[in-house]
Formats: structure tokens, sequence, C-alpha cells
């Protein structure tokens, strides 16, 4: 029969193979999850059971890899810490609030307040034209309260943009100029972004883009179904022109 100390440094083998097996599903997980924070925290939890490995080696503790995990654990402690900080700022203005509920719902609160706080808000008067139809447009809007019409050459107003819609998406999205006109019919308030500026934090931030890309999509999913029905009705009524709540954009 075995003796009592090999019986104990059998139960310490399976101490340490616990120990392993747990840092193998944390990292798992951690690749599982969508939510940045958690990643984070399980990725701690995985680098702690590591560690914890080294040190009760059988051979004495690992001390280069137990400096590395403890590196890997600072770093994501730092991130988490950062995250959370951030989070406990995460109090929407009501203009912010509005566009939130309306353009950027499928975008997460962090994301819509990064996004929304690159851009500047600004009022316009009724008559302030935001864009003209042929000419470049260096802006991306969103308006958060007033309307917007929305004129042709030769067709005069063939829509309005209301709150939650954009201005300028196709030009923001294809480089083009303005294919329309567009001039507050309203008081109008809208956030709106530098092109080239709104281009490069896209480009640092995938998801960011994703999901802007998304709710521009859908915006413009929107628009057309608007005016077809528009333009349905207009045919059926006669030569008036049509004026939707998501009409053409610019």
């Amino acid at each position: 029969m075995p003796g009592a100390e090999t019986m104990g440094m059998q139960a310490f083998a399976i101490d340490l193979q616990f120990l392993v097996h747990a840092s193998y599903i944390f990292a798992a997980a951690a690749f599982l999850v969508r939510e940045i924070l958690w990643l984070r925290c399980l990725a701690v939890l995985a680098s702690l059971c590591i560690a914890a490995t080294a040190f009760l080696a059988p051979d004495g503790p690992l001390w280069g890899t137990i400096a590395w995990d403890i590196a890997f654990i600072a770093i994501n402690t730092g991130h988490i810490l950062y995250l959370i900080y951030e989070r406990t700022r995460l109090r929407l203005s009501d203009d912010e609030g509005s566009l939130k509920a309306t353009t950027f719902a499928a975008l997460g609160v962090l994301l819509t307040l990064r996004l929304l706080r690159r851009g500047t808000w600004r009022d316009y008067p009724a008559g302030a034209v935001l864009a003209t139809q042929g000419e470049p447009l260096s802006r991306l809007r969103a308006v958060s309260s007033g309307e917007a019409a929305v004129k042709a050459e030769g067709r005069g107003e063939i829509a309005r943009i209301r709150q939650g819609h954009f201005i300028g998406e196709i030009a923001f999205l294809t480089g083009a100029s303005a294919t329309a006109t567009v001039i507050a019919a309203t008081p109008l308030r809208c956030i709106e972004w530098d092109g080239g500026a709104l281009a490069g934090l896209l480009e640092r931030n995938s998801e960011l883009r994703a999901g802007l890309y998304a709710a521009m999509g859908a915006d413009l999913a929107a628009k057309i179904a608007g005016q077809n029905r528009a333009w349905g009705a207009a045919e059926l009524a006669g030569p008036p022109s049509a004026v939707i709540d998501s009409p053409a954009t610019s």
C-alpha cells in the first residue's frame, strides 16, 4: 500500500491539475463572452490560476512564469478599473438619450457615448441650408429635434427629415457630392461630425464602425421604403410632390 507521503504527493498533483484545468476553463470562457469587462475579469482569473500553479510546482516556484502572469494581471486589472470608471460616467443627456432610443438603439450605451461625444451639437434656425445639391458635404448630421426639407432640382420639396434621421449619410459613405438640397424647415437641433475625423475614428474602432454603418443602413432602408410609399400614393392621387416621414437623403 502506498505510504502517507506518496498519497500526499498524489493529492498535491491532483490539486495542481485542478488549477491547470481551471485556468483553461477561464481562458475559454473569456473567448466566448462578448462583453469586454467580463473578458478581462476572466483573463485575470486564468492568470491567477496559472500563477498559483507555477508557485506550487513540485520543483519549486517558477518565478519567470509567475512574473509574466503578474504583468498580465496588472494590465487587465488596469483596464478593468478604467472600464468601471468609464461606466460610472454613462449618464445620457436628454439629446443623447433621444438619439440612443431612435438612431442608435442597437449600439451599447458606451459606444453611443463615444460616438456622440466626438460630435458637436448645433442649433439651426428655420431656413438654414445644411446641404446643397451637387456640392461637397463635409459633415454627417443626425437630427435630434425639428424638421428639415429635402429639395431636388426641378422637383421642389420631395421629403422631410425628422428626429432620429441622418443628413448626409450617402455623401459620407460614398464621398460623393450631396444628392439633394436640405434646408431647416423649423428650428433644428442636430449633432454633427466632421467627415474626415469621423472616418478616422471608425477606422480605429471596428465595433463602432459596424454599429454606425448598421444605423445608417437602417435609416436608408426606412427612407427608401417611405419614399416608395409616397411615390405610390402620388401616382394614385395625382401630380403633387410627396412629403414623407422617412425621406430621401442628401
